[in-house]
């Protein structure tokens, strides 16, 4: 087992004991952040897990002599950054046993027909008298229903928020992936593993949720992005780098092909989308070119020398991929 996989659980299971304890919200906060200051560190190895695989049958295609990924049985292997994924997404969620409990404990303070007792609160209540019963009530009610996670993350970002977003947006990408190898891993199998893997895909869609939403309306809000222009001189080789390792519509050739489109003088030029947090990590791309007319090809985009003195000069903006 990884050091991060037992980091995780080591955290989830102090959440889990700092939940069963009746203290105040600094007394948690605190707990909380001594626990997230020891494991930020270890999470932030995620990365140098083993990523996933797929684990293809030893049959081969007679005619080509290798591996058929289209109709083989397959299954994804059950490397470390998995059994992180499924203890966060299994693990990690409420109990159906707790979450009975902790209802029939809200009922039993909180339904009760005595009108004395009623009266009691009641008076309590005009008193100004805290009501700790049914604040601690609602508090574990609430605790059982909420996936352990959504308390480790926050955490998590709040010690660290660098390691965190790394971290978050890696496990997210994973998440992604086994959820698209497994639905073709589906395909493959007999009735009752089926069954499984729906349901550990039920569960990753859940956990892939909450990590959307978390990122999406935290901490990748529009204001927080910022455009960057990309170029030969001052943008750092390492992303000049994955900008054209990744670029899909139109590979880049070579480095001066990748060059060629960085050319402010011939009116080309490429912009990238940056988090803050992630400086070398363009979140989004966009290839423009400053042309007299509509080009009709990309080659007419890549072999113009058309020069843009002025800021008139060019008649119409491309945008590309």
């Amino acid at each position: 087992e990884s050091s991060v996989l037992s980091a995780i659980k080591e955290f989830a299971v102090r959440i889990q004991d700092i939940r069963g304890r009746s203290d105040t919200v600094a007394q948690l906060r605190r707990r909380q952040e001594v626990t997230v200051r020891d494991l930020a560190l270890t999470i932030s190895r995620y990365n140098e897990l083993h990523p996933f695989q797929v684990v293809i049958p030893a049959d081969t295609n007679a005619d080509h002599g290798r591996k058929d990924k289209s109709s083989a049985e397959f299954s994804v292997n059950n490397c470390e950054r998995r059994k992180v994924l499924y203890f966060l997404a299994h693990e990690c969620v409420p109990s159906p046993d707790a979450v009975a409990a902790a209802v029939v404990h809200y009922r039993q303070k909180f339904d009760n027909d005595d009108d004395s007792e009623s009266h009691r609160h009641e008076e309590e209540h005009l008193r100004g008298q805290p009501h700790l019963e049914f604040r601690n009530a609602c508090r574990q009610l609430r605790f059982a229903t909420t996936p352990l996670y959504e308390d480790v993350f926050p955490h998590l970002l709040a010690q660290d928020a660098g390691k965190g977003i790394h971290f978050l947006v890696a496990l997210r990408e994973d998440i992604m992936l086994l959820l698209q190898l497994q639905s073709k891993e589906e395909k493959m199998q007999n009735h009752n593993s089926k069954i499984l893997l729906q349901s550990h895909s039920k569960q990753l869609k859940q956990l892939d949720r909450y990590l959307r939403n978390l990122l999406q309306s935290t901490w990748f809000t529009p204001g927080m992005l910022e455009i960057q222009p990309i170029t030969y001189e001052r943008t750092p080789a390492a992303v000049i780098e994955m900008i054209a390792r990744q670029e899909a519509v139109h590979p880049m050739k070579s480095l001066s092909d990748f060059k060629s489109r960085l050319q402010p003088e011939f009116g080309r030029r490429v912009f990238g989308l940056f988090h803050p947090l992630l400086p070398n990590q363009p979140l989004v791309v966009l290839y423009a070119s400053l042309q007299p007319s509509m080009p009709a090809s990309m080659e007419e985009i890549s072999t113009q020398t058309f020069t843009t003195p002025n800021k008139s000069s060019g008649l119409v903006a491309t945008f590309y991929s």
